[in-house]
């Protein structure tokens, strides 16, 4: 379950039982321990603290002790009080799971389950020395952490997670994780040969409309929630941009042009029924916006469209603000935005995701 029970130190205590002053045996040096009801509630008179407290508990969460004599644990988006079972705040996923109340925790097994941070994901996998040499670990936890914020911003209920180990995810597995929700996305990243070696059809994904290589940064299906991403060809096409331009804040680098191709591949399948898409010139891409074509959507934003169909595909991380609730400006947006979800609901759902 990922509860901490014990801490030890890499201290070693050691004992002179026959007093020759020499250790006859040693012990480990326990910091705390604890032991937890199952909804995480430290029991009485079954706990330990040494002169170092340890700040992590049940789920491996952190504790806050400034409420008080109240013990808190933070789960990232909501904010969890073992002592009653409940978090403080409703569930962002509950409108999918009527049965249970929105302040509900695990699900109301906590023998059986763990509650997880609560978000959608979208998964990137790493699949080559092309990737993991061009994405370092730092570059990975700096790119989540900043793709999480601008997701957290719009009050969208999405984050992303990094995966460098094993083959391409079978579709059927991928929507079998223990914390899967049918708007999740998979995008795999490689170089061009990795990318034209995989066998989509095999995997069950449906195949990325647009062939690899030729300067094919980024591809997807817009009847699938899979996308790939050519770190190869994206810094050709970033070098080739960079050359072309006159104005030095025009110029682009990896990280950011990777940063936006994350954002921007998954958005092909759920705004497929933009508003403007019949009126721009490139099939699927939205000019001045994060889905503007290659590097010209570096430090874009979505559009108000956009931010209110991610809401409703995937839901909020907070209470609805004006921009769900204003019965003139949004209205128009807000009520497309709703018809839209649920038929991209219907369709992935239909093709089993």
């Amino acid at each position: 379950m990922g509860n901490v029970l014990v801490t030890v130190s890499d201290r070693k205590i050691g004992f002179d039982g026959d007093q020759d002053e020499q250790a006859d045996y040693y012990e480990a040096e326990v910091l705390s321990a604890s032991d937890y009801y199952p909804f995480g509630w430290s029991m009485p008179g079954r706990q330990f603290a040494g002169s170092e407290k340890y700040r992590f508990g049940f789920n491996g969460k952190e504790n806050d002790s400034e409420w008080g004599s109240q013990v808190i644990q933070d789960y990232g988006f909501r904010i969890y009080n073992p002592s009653i079972g409940k978090f403080l705040s409703v569930d962002p996923l509950s409108p999918d799971y009527p049965e249970l109340t929105p302040y509900q925790f695990a699900s109301n097994t906590p023998i059986q389950a763990i509650d997880l941070d609560g978000l959608e994901k979208i998964v990137v996998h790493l699949l080559d020395k092309s990737a993991t040499s061009k994405i370092s670990l730092s570059d990975q936890a700096k790119l989540k952490k900043e793709i999480d914020y601008i997701y957290e911003c719009m009050n969208v209920d999405l984050t992303v997670e990094f995966v460098t180990s094993g083959k391409v995810k079978n579709r059927d597995e991928f929507y079998k994780r223990d914390d899967a929700h049918w708007s999740d996305t998979y995008i795999v990243v490689g170089n061009t040969e990795t990318l034209k070696g995989i066998d989509f059809k095999e995997t069950g994904w449906k195949k990325p409309e647009d062939s690899f290589g030729d300067e094919v940064v980024g591809t997807s299906n817009r009847s699938d929630l899979l996308s790939a991403i050519d770190v190869i060809e994206m810094e050709e096409v970033r070098k080739t941009w960079n050359v072309t331009r006159t104005d030095a804040n025009d110029l682009i680098d990896f990280y950011n042009f990777l940063k936006t191709t994350i954002m921007h591949e998954p958005g092909h399948p759920k705004f497929k029924y933009h508003p403007d898409l019949d009126a721009q010139g490139v099939p699927g891409h939205i000019d001045n916006t994060v889905m503007d074509t290659g590097p010209s959507g570096v430090k874009k934003s979505h559009d108000d469209y956009m931010i209110l169909l991610l809401r409703e595909v995937h839901g909020r991380v907070r209470p609805p603000d004006e921009m769900d609730k204003d019965p003139y400006e949004y209205k128009e947006l807000r009520n497309k935005s709703k018809e839209d979800s649920k038929k991209i609901e219907k369709e992935f759902n239909k093709n089993g995701g």
